[in-house]
C-alpha cells in the first residue's frame, strides 16, 4: 500500500484552516474531506496551521469523521503566529487550505512531481488563500509566494473546487458526485442512471442514511420487479421490464454515498455485489415465468437453462475471487480482459464495443422499452444467448484472474478497502 512507500513517510501535510474550513460538503466538512483525501492516497502526518483557541472543539464534527475513516492519521495543531520550528525538518510539505474540495488524483500527480528546492508544493489558490509555511532552509523565517512551487502543469480541469459560498458548494457536490463514477460504467450509466442516482445521492448525503440501507432498498426494488413479472399478465411484465431498469438507477445510490462519505468497505462491496446478482437472477427467473404464464410453455424451459448458467457463472466467478484478488466486484472480468488485450488495440476496441451490450445498464434500459411495447417474449432468448457467453468469457479468464494480483484487476474504487491503512474510503 502507499504508506510502505518510503517517499511518503517523509511527506507531510500543512493544512491552513480558512474561514469555510466547518462548511460540509456533502455532509463532511472541508477540513475532513481534505485530510481523508490526502490520507487515501497515503500520507499519514498532517500540521494544522489554526488561529482559535480550541480548535478541537470548533472542528469537532470534522475531528469526529478523521477518526471514523483514518483513526491512526497523526495530526499536529499549531498556532500561525507560533510556529514550531521542528515541525517541518527534514519532510517534504503539500501544503492544502481547506477552502475546497479536490481529487485524489491531483494529490498523486503531487506527490510524484519532483520535489523543488524548498521542498515545498502547493494546491492551487494556495497564494490566495494566503497560507504561510516556514522555510525549508531558514526555520523560524515565514515563506510564501515565489519560494511555493503551485500546480502549473500539474492540475487538470475539473480536479479542483473552491467551496466559500453555497453557490460553490452546490458545484462542488456535483463535482464530487461525478466523482464517484466508476470507469467500468456504461454508456447508459453515464449519461442515463448516474446523473439521476447523483441527484438522489447528492439530497441524501446530507443525512444520515447508510450505503447498507441504499443496497436493502435496491433488494426492496428486485423484489416488486420480480413480483410484477410473475403477475400473469402483459402488462405485469411489461412493469417489471421497466422495473428492472429502475433497480438499476437505484442500485448506484449505495456505491455514491459509500464512495463520497468514506464508507465503503469489502464486505459492504461484496454485498452490493451479492444484491447485483440476486436481481438479475429474479428478472431473469421472473421474465421466463411471466412469458410462460402469458405467452408460450417453451419459456419455463429457456428460464431453467438461464437460471442455470448464471448460477453456474456466478458460482464460479465468486469463488475464482475468493481465491485470487479477493474485492467482491465482478468488474474484475471486464478489467483483467482489457489488460489482456492491451497489446492489441484492434480486438481492445471489438471487446469494448461487444462488452457495452452485456452492461446491466444497458441491457436493462433494452428490456425496458421491450417490455413497455410488447417484445418482452424476446427477452429469455436474448438471455440464454448472454448468460452462456457470460459463462465462456469467465472460464476462459479464471486462470488469467487466480494469479492477477488486487493492484492489477480490482476497480479504483475497490483498491485498499482491506483495512491496510490507505483505503479508498474506509468506514462502514
Amino acid at each position: 500500500m502507499l504508506t510502505g512507500d518510503v517517499g511518503l513517510r517523509s511527506i507531510r501535510a500543512v493544512i491552513e484552516i480558512t474561514p469555510h474550513a466547518t462548511a460540509s460538503v456533502a455532509g463532511i466538512p472541508l477540513l475532513a474531506r481534505s485530510v481523508l483525501t490526502l490520507w487515501c492516497a497515503g500520507i499519514t502526518r498532517f500540521t494544522l496551521i489554526d488561529g482559535s483557541t480550541n480548535p478541537s472543539v470548533v472542528h469537532a464534527a470534522a475531528l469526529r469523521e478523521i477518526a471514523r475513516v483514518a483513526p491512526a492519521a497523526r495530526l499536529t495543531w499549531i498556532s500561525p503566529d507560533d510556529p514550531d520550528p521542528n515541525a517541518l525538518t527534514g519532510v517534504r510539505v503539500l501544503a492544502v487550505p481547506t477552502s475546497g474540495i479536490f481529487h485524489i488524483g491531483l494529490v498523486t500527480r503531487l506527490i510524484a512531481s519532483p520535489a523543488t528546492e524548498n521542498q515545498f508544493v502547493a494546491f492551487p489558490g494556495i497564494q490566495d488563500a494566503g497560507l504561510w509555511v516556514l522555510s525549508a532552509d531558514a526555520y523560524g523565517v515565514h515563506a510564501r509566494g515565489n519560494q511555493v512551487a503551485a500546480t502549473h502543469g500539474v492540475l487538470i480541469e475539473g480536479e479542483y473546487f473552491p467551496a466559500g459560498t453555497d453557490a460553490e458548494i452546490d458545484v462542488a457536490e456535483r463535482a464530487l458526485f461525478r466523482w464517484c463514477t466508476k470507469e467500468t460504467d456504461g454508456v447508459v450509466s453515464r449519461n442515463l442512471n448516474r446523473p439521476i442516482s447523483n441527484w438522489v445521492s447528492r439530497r441524501l448525503s446530507h443525512g444520515t442514511v447508510r450505503p447498507a440501507q441504499l443496497t436493502a432498498m435496491t433488494g426492496l426494488s428486485a423484489l416488486a420487479m420480480f413480483t410484477a413479472l410473475i403477475g400473469g399478465t402483459e402488462q405485469y411484465v411489461a412493469i417489471g421490464c421497466v422495473l428492472y431498469h429502475v433497480t438499476s438507477v437505484v442500485d448506484g445510490l449505495d456505491g455514491e454515498i459509500a464512495r463520497a462519505k468514506y464508507m465503503s468497505t469489502p464486505r459492504g462491496a461484496t454485498l452490493d455485489t451479492a444484491v447485483d446478482m440476486a436481481t438479475n437472477l429474479l428478472f431473469m427467473l421472473g421474465i421466463s415465468i411471466g412469458s410462460h404464464q402469458v405467452y408460450d410453455p417453451i419459456y419455463g424451459w429457456v428460464g431453467g437453462y438461464v437460471a442455470f448458467t448464471a448460477s453456474i457463472a456466478m458460482m464460479v466467478m465468486a469463488l475464482t475471487l475468493h481465491f485470487g484478488p479477493g474485492g467482491g466486484s465482478f468488474d474484475v472480468l471486464e478489467l483483467t480482459i482489457r489488460r489482456r488485450l492491451r497489446g492489441s488495440p484492434r480486438l481492445s476496441r471489438i471487446f469494448g464495443f461487444i462488452n457495452a451490450f452485456f452492461k446491466r445498464d444497458l441491457f436493462a434500459f433494452v428490456f425496458a422499452i421491450m417490455g413497455a411495447t410488447g417484445f418482452a417474449e424476446s427477452i429469455p432468448w436474448l438471455l440464454a444467448f448472454g448468460a452462456t457467453a457470460w459463462l465462456i468469457a469467465i472460464l476462459a479468464n479464471v486462470p488469467t484472474l487466480l494469479n492477477s494480483r488486487r493492484e492489477e484487476v480490482l476497480p479504483p474504487h475497490l483498491l485498499g478497502t482491506d483495512g491496510s491503512g490507505t483505503a479508498d474510503y474506509a468506514g462502514s
